[in-house]
């Protein structure tokens, strides 16, 4: 139930499986993965993944090439490096990246996104009655689509399809 795994070194795995348990490393090649609520995992190094599965399980990259996915409800997606994508499938779960050529995608109901410069974001709106797919978007940071893509600013799509910054 709270079983944390951490490492420190190349290619070193870090999996966690319950309630409140969390997966952290450091290092190259070093993957983190946690499955159950309230399970965060993080990870600091070079390729070095984090994925999440459960409600209010946020997953964390630094580094290079270092990708953070989480498929659980109201579930954060962060990263810090370039080349590092942040992707999110639950409902309200947000997608934040920092790094150029990193791609934001929230695709889950009533989710966010937010890239920096040289970045970009991919965000979905779904039927509020029905809760079916009814609009994507993916853009780039700086380019021109009738409006900018703003960096560092937070986005949800609306039911036109149109990308539009969340007031804090």
């Amino acid at each position: 139930e709270y079983s944390p795994a951490a490492t420190t070194g190349n290619q070193s795995p870090a999996a966690t499986t319950g309630y409140q348990s969390p997966a952290a490393t450091t290092g190259e090649y070093s993957p983190a993965a946690t499955t159950g609520e309230y399970s965060p995992a993080a990870t600091t190094g070079y390729q070095s993944p984090a994925a999440t599965t459960g409600k209010l399980s946020p997953a964390a990259t630094t580094g290079y090439q270092s990708p953070a996915a989480t498929t659980g409800n109201q579930s954060p997606a962060a990263t810090t490096g370039n080349q590092s994508p942040a992707a999110t499938t639950g409902y309200q779960s947000p997608a934040a990246v920092k790094g150029g050529g990193s791609i934001a995608a929230a695709l889950g109901r009533n989710s966010t996104a937010c890239a920096e410069e040289g970045g970009a974001i991919m965000l979905a709106y779904y039927s509020d009655e029905t809760g079916e797919l009814k609009k994507v978007f993916a853009g780039m940071v700086g380019a021109k689509y009738g409006f900018g893509l703003k960096a560092g600013v937070v986005y949800k799509l609306n039911k036109r399809g149109k990308p539009v910054a969340v007031k804090d």
